[in-house]
């Protein structure tokens, strides 16, 4: 990592590349939050219970979790990161419309699961293609790659719920919302293609040619023995697992707490759900540049820690305004820690295993998130919905444990002296 006296700043073509694949990302997180919306409709038509929709959340990160198990090693043995990342788009606009078809809950659930494919895909080609590059500004560049995201999970929820709930002069229905919101990653896909091609002849001989599979295998096998990137990838793991069962229950806690039909629920569920990214929206920049600076590790603790209490104080606020600013505060403190833990990841594996340290921590996340939505769909429908909130705040306080006993990173260490 580079002393900040010797970083000189990125020229306007580096520029240009970090934003457009990092509002690509966007585009392709905006697609994510489609489902979540679309569910409150969705388990009304097909007469759903919670545990249906846990079930739903379990197959959409089971398909991650596939995605994840190959597309890491694919992408560092065969290089060209870029080539997967128009895949990944292209596989993200098929879903949508096959969604917009759906006529069962099988058909939407699989549609769905092939959103988190192409989601899945984008991140272990598109973090180490920027991370690479950009060797370092690691934390600059995740981190304006990160809050793109952040933004589009922050204004897609109020859009969607919004065109649902009649907000912009047409009321659409889901299935018509599904097919209007594959245009955000048809618009990025011409000018992702054009950028990425036009800048390959910059990527590094790795990058284009990937790694032979000996040497691929040995480097995993080595990081697999590093305790410190497995414990980093069990930490990410349980906080996105508490992050993924809020955002699939909380729209339906507001509907029951505020007592409204799914279709006026479906706008303030997003409006809810835009509070929650908000708050990471504001805080990934920040927490990107300041895990430069002070280390990852101590940021993390109080990120995790402050969302467990914020998540807590969820379950005693009963009206509106109180639950848009406590789910704000949850957003502003998990949401921050994606780009402090994936440069974190980034700073601990060989540059040419990149692909794959990304892979093994999103792995991690959809691995543990595959049981813990039917786990909390099955508390819902016996305990109610405020049992998925304690269930998610254990798993935090689990996570923070975890990172207590991981080695202080780099940036920590030096800080520390």
């Amino acid at each position: 990592m580079a002393n900040a006296a010797t970083l000189t700043p990125l020229s306007l073509r580096d520029q240009i590349t970090v934003f457009t694949v990092s509002l690509t990302h966007g585009a392709t997180h905006w697609l994510h939050m489609v489902p979540t919306v679309l569910m409150l409709l969705v388990k009304k038509e097909f007469g759903l219970d919670y545990t249906d929709v846990g079930l739903f959340g379990t197959v959409y990160y089971a398909a991650g979790f596939v995605t994840n198990l190959v597309s890491g090693p694919l992408t560092d043995l065969m290089g060209r990161r870029e080539r997967f990342q128009i895949v990944a788009l292209l596989i993200l606009c098929v879903s949508m419309v096959v969604m917009s078809l759906a006529t069962g809950f099988w058909t939407f659930t699989l549609a769905a699961a092939l959103i988190t494919v192409g989601n899945s895909l984008w991140h272990p080609a598109a973090i180490p293609y920027l991370a690479t590059r950009y060797d370092d500004r690691r934390g600059y560049v995740l981190s304006i790659h990160s809050v793109c995201s952040s933004f589009a999970d922050f204004l897609a929820p109020t859009v969607i719920g919004g065109m649902i709930s009649g907000w912009f002069f047409f009321q659409f229905t889901w299935r018509e919302t599904a097919l209007i919101n594959v245009w955000p990653v048809v618009v990025a896909l011409p000018f992702v293609f054009y950028l990425i091609v036009r800048d390959n002849g910059g990527a590094t001989q790795q990058e284009k040619d990937g790694m032979d599979v000996k040497s691929y295998i040995d480097g995993m096998i080595g990081q697999l023995k590093n305790k410190a990137v497995i414990g980093l990838a069990i930490m990410a793991g349980l906080r996105s697992t508490a992050q993924g069962s809020i955002r699939l229950f909380f729209p339906f806690y507001v509907a029951e707490i505020l007592n409204v039909p799914p279709a006026q629920a479906a706008g303030m569920a997003g409006l809810a759900l835009t509070a929650m990214n908000l708050g990471g929206t504001l805080a990934s920049v920040p927490a990107g540049m300041a895990s430069d600076k002070y280390g990852r590790r101590p940021l993390t603790m109080w990120a995790l820690g402050l969302s467990t209490v914020a998540i807590l104080s969820l379950t005693l606020l009963r009206d509106e305004a109180s639950l848009v600013i406590g789910i704000c505060i949850v957003g502003f403190s998990i949401y921050a820690l994606r780009p402090v833990m994936l440069s974190w990841m980034m700073d601990i594996v060989p540059s040419e295993l990149r692909g794959s340290g990304t892979n093994l921590m999103f792995t991690t996340q959809t691995l543990l998130q595959v049981a813990s939505p039917l786990v909390a769909g099955l508390l819902a429908d016996k305990y109610g919905l405020v049992s998925v909130f304690y269930l998610a705040a254990g798993i935090l306080l689990l996570a923070n444990a975890v990172a207590f006993m991981l080695p202080k990173d780099e940036v920590s260490a030096r800080a520390a002296r």
